[in-house]
């Protein structure tokens, strides 16, 4: 009305998400009567009203005294915190209620750059986390834009990449998301969930990289053949259905490095070192036909 102040867009429920104090937002959201489908600021440095969900989602700020997994399993059960006091994820598809992207190197409001966690994709992040696979990220994934689902350009931000744990594609991280010892990665226990992938695939994610950064990061189709579990040829399969190829550099490296040679002649069979199950033979024959490797001269990269 005229004469007095515009209501502020200021949130208690926002500022509690970006304290990430669960216990508050699950009050705040029961006996506070607070809607958690309402956009709005948790701070006068906010740059618009967001979503409460896709404000929590997208969370790339790093508290120092925590480990980055904690940091991210935080933000998992924050958001399901909301989502059970009623946020709706189909809600996530207007790309109005998602805050800006946050740039690392920038300052995020005076006096002090805000550092950030994770590989670069909140969504990649949430994919390496065991505890997130089920059907609620699935939701997620199936209403989000499609921008943030998409492996992030990095430009000149490359190197701070590289010095992160995991893989910036979500499509990479959910078929094989730690790297791989066979080419000189990091040993760890990876993640593989075959399921989140082919839900990318069908929503249309890029079958090729953005970025080429790291000699570690993979593309799609050839993290599929680091990968164990059982369901990876469907991906693989959806993969080359969408146009996804391998380089020549590529298959020689999988050829040499996944015992392709030794499996040539019993496709059909389980190749059981380390673990590496035997590729079927139409994978095999269309990468690996029969006079393959072919001539040093003639391997490209």
């Amino acid at each position: 009305r005229r004469g007095f102040p515009p209501l502020s867009d200021k949130s208690h429920l926002l500022a509690a998400c970006y304290m990430r104090h669960i216990g508050l937002v699950q009050l705040l959201c029961g006996a506070g009567g607070a809607d958690p489908n309402v956009c709005g600021r948790a701070t006068d440095h906010c740059q618009k009203p967001v979503s409460p969900l896709a404000s929590v989602l997208c969370d790339r700020r790093w508290h120092k005294d925590n480990k980055i997994e904690n940091d991210i399993k935080t933000q998992w059960e924050l958001a399901g915190a909301l989502v059970e006091a009623g946020a709706r994820v189909d809600l996530l598809s207007a790309p109005a209620s998602w805050p800006l992207p946050l740039n690392p190197r920038k300052r995020f409001g005076p006096p002090f750059p805000v550092p950030v966690l994770g590989s670069g994709s909140w969504l990649a992040d949430l994919i390496s986390l065991r505890e997130a696979h089920g059907s609620l990220l699935l939701q997620i994934i199936q209403s989000v834009p499609l921008e943030e689902l998409q492996e992030p350009q990095v430009g000149d931000c490359s190197a701070w990449h590289c010095e992160q744990r995991g893989d910036m594609s979500p499509l990479i991280a959910a078929i094989r998301s730690a790297p791989d010892k066979y080419l000189g990665g990091l040993e760890s226990d990876p993640v593989e969930w075959s399921l989140g992938a082919l839900a990318l695939l069908h929503r249309g994610v890029d079958v090729g990289r953005r970025n080429r950064v790291g000699g570690q990061f993979f593309s799609p189709l050839e993290a599929v053949f680091h990968a164990e579990n059982a369901s990876r040829w469907n991906v693989a399969r959806e993969l080359i259905q969408r146009g996804a190829e391998l380089s020549s550099g590529e298959k020689i490296r999988i050829y040499y490095c996944r015992g392709i040679s030794c499996i040539r002649y019993k496709p059909d069979a389980v190749y059981k070192e380390d673990g590496f199950a035997g590729v079927p033979r139409d994978i095999l024959c269309r990468f690996w036909p029969d006079d393959f490797p072919p001539a040093a001269n003639q391997t490209g990269s």
